[in-house]
């Protein structure tokens, strides 16, 4: 009986389609964006333990710790909001559902205005929820690029020593990927 009751009033809709483009997403995400950023950055460090000090692949491995342990923990804190905006959302479509099936004992009743009302403070309250959550998503963002950028001056910093100290020889800097790298990046440097 309550399954049947939570069908018709929307709240088992909305549910239903938030769980089925839930699914969708994590194999979405696990398979064309987990694995292929797992592989990358294995292969990344395979060239880095290969090629270079260890000391720029224990940053590398330190920055994806701390990328993976901060992501971790704030994705757990935003889920509470966003499980706090997935109820705000479905009681915001059964009040609606509700008062569609029932729109003429309202209009019996001339209680449209209180309605409306019910419904507004439903909105209002998923609006509240819905901006609790963009932030702590924000928050979660900025975090992360803060991460990565911290790590990509730690090696960037590294291998300017490494080189001012010449143990970078000039053969490490003319190899075809430094070339493509110039090239790229400033092209007036192969020009001359």
């Amino acid at each position: 009986r309550e399954a049947v009751r939570r069908a018709v009033d929307g709240r088992g809709i909305r549910d239903l389609e938030r769980g089925t483009s839930g699914i969708g997403f994590l194999l979405g995400a696990g398979l064309f964006t987990v694995v292929p950023t797992l592989v990358e950055f294995f292969a990344v460090l395979v060239v880095m333990i290969s090629g270079y000090s260890p000391w720029f692949t224990v940053v590398i491995m330190l920055t994806f710790v701390a990328y993976a342990s901060y992501t971790t923990a704030m994705t757990q804190r935003r889920e509470v909001r966003q499980r706090r905006v997935n109820e705000v959302d479905s009681a915001a479509h059964a009040r609606m559902v509700d008062g569609l099936l029932n729109y003429e004992a309202i209009k019996l009743h001339a209680r449209e205005a209180h309605e409306r009302q019910r419904y507004a403070g439903v909105l209002a309250q998923w609006v509240e929820q819905g901006v609790g959550n963009q932030k702590a998503l924000s928050t979660l963002h900025i975090g992360q690029g803060a991460i990565i950028s911290a790590g990509l001056v730690a090696v960037m910093a590294m291998a300017g020593a490494w080189y001012a100290m010449q143990d970078m020889s000039r053969s490490d800097t003319e190899t075809p990927a430094a070339e493509h790298v110039a090239s790229v990046s400033h092209p007036q440097v192969l020009a001359e």
